[in-house]
């Protein structure tokens, strides 16, 4: 199996000169053909590497493919394939790769319920058989998921519409009880604390729509000539916890500081990727994003572990909403 993504390129590129039968290859001519794929300069000792685990069983199947070596008049040495048949992009998967094959089918399993995904199954069942390995394996990655998550239905059918770009109306029912009825571009799908949302443009506001999908109550196609998007979803999220990026949001530094017994937590996971430590023996530590819902959520959820110092408007917010939450706990007298 190969290493890592450029041994696996080298493999290839050597695959493909060993089986020209129209043209012989020094040890140089397959560095150089290497080095130009990869965009760097491969050694010589790396490709003989290459060429051994070609060979070795450890590397393709049950067995390895062998190299014939040819020395011409001058005493070079010219490699190519034995059997001009047989190379390593048809050579079988060995049981250590089904294998491995067959968790990453696995873990795509947990998308069922797509129709992109329906072959899943399938090609578990035909590798157990064709390489009998064991059916009845214990799980060895567990996921956070809830299968039964309200929404979860309408994920197959905005699957199909943002890979084949097609426009749809939503109709959606606010938190509020609010009925609406929007024509959406749907562009990305995002889970964020066992919830579903989808991205994408309502032709009647400027800035992307964010629709919680246990709250759609259909979805059809509609026929409306798509509008495409540049935004790199990758980064969209970048400055922000959750899904909620206001309007006239600005990233802004937010200091928090944290009891003895709360900062270890916090400092081995991270409530953003900005985290940095300010303070470790006073468990300060500074992020940099938009405020928003999600984060003051996400604070209150510390409750006395924690204290904002900064910026002074999100410890207003913060104080503003514990002093509501106090009153309702008021005992009446």
């Amino acid at each position: 199996m190969p290493k890592n993504k450029n041994a696996f390129e080298r493999y290839m590129v050597i695959d493909r000169c060993l089986s020209n039968q129209y043209r012989q290859f020094t040890i140089d001519d397959l560095i150089d053909k290497c080095s130009d794929a990869l965009g760097c300069n491969v050694s010589k000792r790396t490709i003989y590497s290459d060429l051994n685990y070609i060979e070795s069983h450890e590397g393709w199947g049950d067995y390895g493919v062998e190299i014939e070596r040819k020395r011409d008049n001058r005493n070079r040495v010219y490699f190519r394939y034995k059997d001009t048949n047989k190379n390593i992009r048809n050579s079988a998967l060995s049981e250590f790769e089904a294998n491995q094959l067959k968790e990453t089918i696995t873990m795509l399993a947990r998308f069922k319920g797509m129709p992109q995904f329906e072959w899943v199954e399938e090609m578990v069942s035909r590798l157990n058989n064709s390489f009998q390995l064991a059916g009845s394996q214990n799980a060895i990655v567990g996921f956070e998921q809830n299968l039964d998550l309200r929404g979860s239905e309408h994920l197959s059918t905005l699957f199909g519409y943002i890979i084949n770009k097609q426009c749809v109306e939503i109709k959606y029912r606010t938190f509020t009880g609010d009925k609406c009825s929007w024509q959406i571009h749907p562009y990305y799908i995002k889970q964020y604390n066992q919830r579903w949302f989808l991205l994408g443009q309502n032709d009647d506001y400027e800035t992307l729509s964010n629709l919680a999908l246990d709250r759609i109550v259909s979805i059809k196609a509609i026929n409306k000539e798509y509008r495409e998007t540049d935004i790199n979803f990758e980064e969209y999220f970048d400055d922000v916890i959750g899904v909620t990026i206001p309007t006239d949001g600005e990233v802004e530094e937010v200091v928090l500081k944290f009891t003895p017994k709360r900062f270890p937590y916090i400092e081995s996971k991270p409530l953003h990727w900005s985290q940095r430590v300010r303070d470790r023996e006073n468990g300060i530590i500074a992020i940099k994003v938009i405020p928003n819902r999600e984060l003051i959520a996400q604070i209150l959820s510390f409750g006395s572990d924690v204290e904002v110092l900064a910026p002074q408007s999100l410890r207003e917010e913060i104080l503003r909403q514990i002093q509501e939450l106090s009153k309702r706990y008021e005992v009446c007298k």
